[in-house]
Parts: C-alpha cells; sequence; structure tokens
C-alpha cells in the first residue's frame, strides 16, 4: 500500500476550494430566487392591505401608509444589496432580516390572523437553503425583536 500523507494536504486544499465554490454558486442561485421573489412578496403586502386594512385601520390611514412604504424600503434595499453584491455574506443576511420584516408587516396588516404567521415559517424553510446556520440565527434575531415589539405596542396580532 502506498503512503498518501504527502498528498493529503493537497487533496484537502483542493476540497475546500471545490467546496468554497460550490457554496458559492449556491448562494447566487438562492439569491436570485430572491431577487424574483421580493417584488412578488411587496405586490402581496399591497394587495393584503387593500384587503384587510380598510377594517383594521378605519381612521388611521397614515399608518398603512407608513406600513406599506416601510415594506416597499425593505424590499428595494434587498434587492440593491442582491443585485451588487450577488452570493455575498451581506446579501444573505439582508435578505434573511428583510424576509421577516415583511413577515411582520403581513402579520401588521393583517391584523394577526393565523394565515399570515405561514410567512414566517415558509420563509426560514427558503432561507435554510443557503445551509448556513448565522443566517437562521440573523433571521431569528429579527424574529425576535419583532415580537418583542409587536408584543408591546401590537398585542393583537402576537400570538400567545
Amino acid at each position: 500500500m502506498q503512503d498518501l500523507g504527502k498528498y493529503q494536504d493537497a487533496v484537502t486544499q483542493r476540497l475546500h476550494v471545490l467546496l468554497d465554490t460550490q457554496h458559492s454558486t449556491l448562494c447566487r442561485r438562492i439569491d436570485q430566487l430572491f431577487l424574483a421573489l421580493l417584488p412578488v412578496e411587496a405586490l402581496a403586502i399591497i394587495g393584503a392591505a387593500l384587503v384587510f386594512a380598510p377594517a383594521r385601520f378605519a381612521g388611521a390611514a397614515n399608518a398603512l401608509t407608513i406600513l406599506c412604504a416601510a415594506a416597499a424600503a425593505a424590499v428595494l434595499a434587498s434587492v440593491a444589496v442582491i443585485v451588487w453584491t450577488p452570493g455575498s455574506v451581506l446579501s444573505r443576511h439582508v435578505t434573511a432580516a428583510i424576509q421577516m420584516v415583511i413577515a411582520s408587516v403581513l402579520i401588521l396588516i393583517t391584523g394577526g390572523i393565523i394565515a399570515s404567521h405561514f410567512l414566517v415559517f415558509v420563509s426560514l424553510a427558503v432561507l435554510a437553503m443557503y445551509r448556513e446556520r448565522r443566517v437562521l440565527l440573523t433571521a431569528a434575531a429579527v424574529l425576535a425583536v419583532d415580537l418583542l415589539i409587536r408584543r408591546l405596542f401590537f398585542p393583537d396580532t402576537a400570538l400567545t
């Protein structure tokens, strides 16, 4: 049997290069998915605002306008980061945070109906395609802050 010890470092180094290349390609593909998905989510927020908001925000049209504008600004920020730095660590974390912000805005607009909370779970599942724990931790941190804010200021939208 031949001694492979002298080749082990070269094989390990090549393996790391291949894995990094594959992960970079995967992240760019997922960023492209979010590039297509984010405008659809923004339109869904506007649709939900038209359907659910008249009863929920009666007399507070400015609050609804601010929520929709915040969602649109968040989508634009995420799209800009994805376009300028596709596949980067920054684009993954910004996308994770914005996905949770979009879910939060939808929950606020719909008054916390249980169906709107499913966007959180679907977003986490799609974010898991990045195969990075830190991305999910970013999303979880944004969710924790969101839940705290909603429990304090909008208790009717927070699940108990």
